[in-house]
C-alpha cells in the first residue's frame, strides 16, 4: 500500500495499484482506498485497516487507520501528524516524511506476515499538468513563504532608486505605471518591437512580480526573446548584442547624469535554452565559459550589476515541451548562462514550499558552476484579487527573486555588497527545509527576504 502525498492532491493507492483520490478543497476531505483491494484472496483473514487522508490546507496533515470491519487493534491510530501551520505552511521536510513512512510500517507490520504490500512513500514534488488544478495558492502565501511580508515592514520604499532591466518579450509601460513602478525606456533591435509597447503576455507577469516586492523601482524593457528559440546562435548573438548596448546606454547615463543613474543596476533573464540538440558545436554555449555571451555575463557582474536567471522548466517529472530528450531531469537541465556561476539562478516552488516538477534541476554544467540553482522562490499561484491571472514557471520564480534583490539594493548598493557577495548572502540565509546541504532541486533552499535584510543589516548596518 502507497500513500502519496502530491499538492492539494491526497492519494491512497491499493495493493492492486488502483487509485482512490479526491480533490481536497476544504478543510475536511478525505481519499479513502476501497476495503475490498486488501481482503481480495485473504479469506478468514483479517480486514486490514483502510487509510484515511484528512486535509486541512496550510493547517495539519495526518494519516488515520481506520477500523477495517473486524475491531482491528490499530482502528483509529494516528500514524503521523504534522502541524502545517506551526512550521509556517511549509511542505513535510523530508525527516518528517521518513517519520511517518517508519510509523506507517510500524502500524502495519502485522500484514507483512502474510504478504500484503505496505511500502509507503511520499511525492515530494508537484506536477501541475496531472492536477485538476494547475495552481496552488495566492500571492498572499507566497509572500508569506519567502517572507516578502516582513520584508515590506522593514525597507521602506523598496525598489526606489533602484532600476531593472527585463530581458524578454517586451513589457506594457502603462503596466509598470499602473503598479506603482517607473519606466525608463529600454534597447531593442529594429525588427523587434518597441520597449515598453507590448501589451500582456510573459512580460507582464515578470513585471507584477518584480514590482510585487520592489514597487518604486524603474523598468527597463529589452524586448528580444522570442516565444520559442529555434536557432541557438542567432538568438544568443541577438541577445549579445543587446548587452554590449544596453551596458554601453548605462555608462552613458550615468556619465551625463549620474545622480539619477548611479544607482543599482538588476538584469532579469526569465528565459533559458531547452534543448542542446539546436546547438553546434555541441557545449559550444551550454557548456563554455568562454562564450561571448557567457563573457559578456561577467562583464555585467564586473561592472556592479546583479544578474538574475531563471533556471529553467526542463525538470524530470514536468518538463516543458520544448525541452530536448537529453536535456532534462538533474544534471541535464541548467544550461549555459543560467549556469554561471555568478549569476544567481532560480528554480520553482509552490506557495507552500513544495518543488516543482517542472523546475530544472542541478548539478549544473561543469564547466559553469555545478552548484546550480543558487535558490528557489514561489511560483504557480494566483494573483489575489484576480483569480485567473496566473504566475507560473521559473519565469516568476526568477521575477519574485530580482524583486527581492532590487528591494534590498535600495539600501545596499554595490559598493557595500558587491554582486557576488549579495548572491552569497541570499544563499547564506535561504531557508534550508530539505537539509543544510545544496541539493539539486531546491539549490540552498526556498529565498528568505527577510533574513537577507536582517543579515545584511547586521553585517552593514
Amino acid at each position: 500500500m502507497t500513500v502519496a502525498r502530491s499538492t492539494r492532491h491526497y492519494a491512497v493507492f491499493a495493493a492492486n495499484g488502483e487509485l482512490a483520490r479526491k480533490h481536497a478543497t476544504g478543510s475536511s476531505e478525505y481519499a479513502e482506498a476501497s476495503k475490498e483491494h486488501f481482503t481480495q484472496g485473504l479469506a478468514g483473514l483479517p480486514t486490514p485497516p483502510s487509510i484515511r487522508v484528512r486535509s486541512h490546507p496550510s493547517h495539519d496533515w495526518e494519516l488515520v487507520l481506520e477500523d477495517g470491519g473486524r475491531g482491528h487493534r490499530h482502528a483509529g491510530d494516528t500514524v503521523c501528524a504534522v502541524d502545517l501551520e506551526a512550521s509556517e505552511g511549509h511542505a513535510m521536510s523530508h525527516e518528517l516524511m521518513g517519520a511517518c513512512h517508519a510509523s506507517m510500517a510500524r502500524h502495519l507490520a502485522d500484514y507483512r506476515e502474510f504478504g500484503a504490500d505496505v511500502r509507503v512513500s511520499f511525492a515530494d514534488y508537484w506536477s501541475p499538468a496531472e492536477a485538476t488544478d494547475p495552481l496552488f495558492g495566492d500571492r498572499t502565501g507566497a509572500s508569506r513563504l519567502m517572507a516578502i511580508d516582513r520584508l515590506m515592514t522593514l525597507q521602506r520604499s523598496p525598489g526606489e532608486g533602484v532600476n531593472v532591466v527585463i530581458v524578454d518579450q517586451g513589457v506594457d509601460k502603462e503596466l509598470v505605471r499602473r503598479l506603482g513602478g517607473r519606466f525608463g525606456g529600454g534597447w531593442t533591435r529594429r525588427d523587434a518591437p518597441r520597449p515598453g509597447m507590448t501589451r500582456g503576455g510573459h512580460g507582464a507577469m515578470l513585471v507584477r512580480n518584480v514590482l510585487s516586492v520592489a514597487q518604486k523601482a524603474t523598468i527597463f524593457d529589452c524586448p528580444l526573446v522570442p516565444n520559442e528559440v529555434g536557432d541557438i546562435r542567432a538568438f544568443l548573438s541577438r541577445i549579445h548584442a543587446a548587452y554590449l548596448h544596453a551596458l554601453g546606454g548605462i555608462a552613458h547615463l550615468r556619465q551625463t547624469d549620474p545622480a539619477k543613474w548611479d544607482g543599482p543596476w538588476v538584469f532579469l533573464n526569465a528565459w533559458a535554452t531547452f534543448d542542446r540538440g539546436r546547438e553546434s558545436p555541441a557545449g559550444d554555449y551550454t557548456n563554455n565559459p568562454n562564450h561571448p555571451f557567457n563573457r559578456v555575463i561577467e562583464r555585467t557582474v564586473d561592472s556592479g550589476f546583479d544578474v538574475v536567471f531563471a533556471a529553467g522548466n526542463c525538470g524530470q517529472f514536468d518538463p516543458d515541451v520544448e525541452c530536448g530528450s537529453c536535456d532534462q531531469g538533474p544534471g541535464h537541465s541548467i544550461l549555459g548562462a543560467n549556469s554561471h556561476p555568478r549569476v544567481l539562478s532560480v528554480g520553482a516552488v509552490r506557495a507552500d514550499g513544495l518543488w516543482l516538477g517542472y523546475s530544472s534541476q542541478g548539478p549544473g554544467q561543469p564547466r559553469l558552476s555545478r552548484y546550480k540553482p543558487d535558490l528557489c522562490a514561489a511560483s504557480q499561484f494566483r494573483e489575489v484579487e484576480d483569480a485567473y491571472t496566473s504566475n507560473t514557471g521559473t519565469s516568476a520564480a526568477s521575477a519574485l527573486a530580482a524583486g527581492v534583490v532590487a528591494a534590498l539594493r535600495t539600501r545596499w548598493d554595490a559598493s557595500v555588497f558587491s554582486p557576488d557577495e549579495l548572491r552569497m548572502l541570499l544563499t547564506l540565509t535561504a531557508r534550508r527545509d530539505a537539509g543544510r546541504e545544496w541539493n539539486s532541486r531546491l539549490g540552498n533552499g526556498i529565498l528568505n527576504a527577510a533574513a537577507a535584510y536582517d543579515e545584511a543589516a547586521r553585517r552593514k548596518p
